[in-house]
């Protein structure tokens, strides 16, 4: 006598990651809001600053681990290294914190999905279709596919609404390829990094200054800046969108 046998439902194969999914984009969240009262709250910038370049290793480690394990956004943690180092010396320790993150998010999330979420993807031609047109799939050269996933990642990174965290998991779990994954990720999302810098190198200055007259021109240009980076984060929203609408 033979029973019939349902395939299994990829929902619920991906439930476990789902709620993990969930985590990733509330606990940052929290996190930020923590870290910006203890900011307003307390001699924190100022404190790092005066322990020059090991408070920026450390801040760098920090960052990483944060990040990394999904409790704190990037934008917070680069804004503080804006504040506490400026603009100049912030940007880069941001940006080491960053690939820091993005490498400890990647090994995390792998290990935390294993292999369903690829599984599933491979099960369901739709999805299939889809993912093989954004990273491309095994007949095509390597090398052409390598280069292929570092320019879909830097798309994915570049819009500010791009949750960091969310999109380690994602990546991760979809087994790219670990050097276009941390090269896409840092080319994507180093100008909205250095913004959040900026941006915190410039609170620090008005709080100093203030409000004296050189902050009208320094709000211009950040201001100017967050608009370049929302119209390009635009562009690379709608070039995603057409290639993943020929995958469909």
């Amino acid at each position: 006598m033979q029973h019939s046998t349902t395939p299994p439902d990829p929902l619920k194969q991906l439930s476990g990651v789902g709620v993990l999914g969930l985590l990733t984009l509330t606990a940052p969240v929290i996190g930020s809001i923590a870290l910006f009262w203890v900011m307003g709250a307390t001699e924190l910038g100022p404190w790092l600053k005066s322990h020059g370049i090991l408070a920026m290793i450390a801040y760098a480690a920090v960052f990483a681990l944060l990040t990394g394990c999904a409790l704190m956004p990037t934008y917070a943690m680069s804004a503080l290294g804006g504040f506490a180092f400026g603009a100049t010396l912030g940007t880069p320790a941001a940006l080491a914190g960053l690939v820091g993150g993005a490498a400890l998010g990647y090994l995390l999330g792998g290990k935390a999905s294993g292999d369903r979420v690829r599984h599933v993807v491979d099960s369901e031609p739709r999805w299939k279709a889809v993912h093989d047109a954004l990273l491309g799939n095994a007949a095509q050269p390597k090398a052409r596919r390598w280069w292929r996933t570092l320019g879909f990642i830097a798309l994915l990174r570049f819009p500010p609404n791009c949750p960091f965290s969310f999109t380690n998991l994602l990546l991760s779990s979809l087994r790219v390829p670990f050097g276009a994954y941390l090269l896409g990720t840092l080319t994507g999302m180093a100008p909205r990094t250095a913004l959040a810098a900026i941006i915190g190198a410039g609170v620090q200055q008005m709080t100093k200054d203030q409000l004296s007259v050189p902050t009208p021109w320094l709000v211009a240009g950040i201001v100017s800046a967050v608009a370049v980076v929302m119209i390009i984060g635009s562009i690379a929203q709608r070039a995603l969108a057409r290639i993943t609408q020929k995958g469909a």
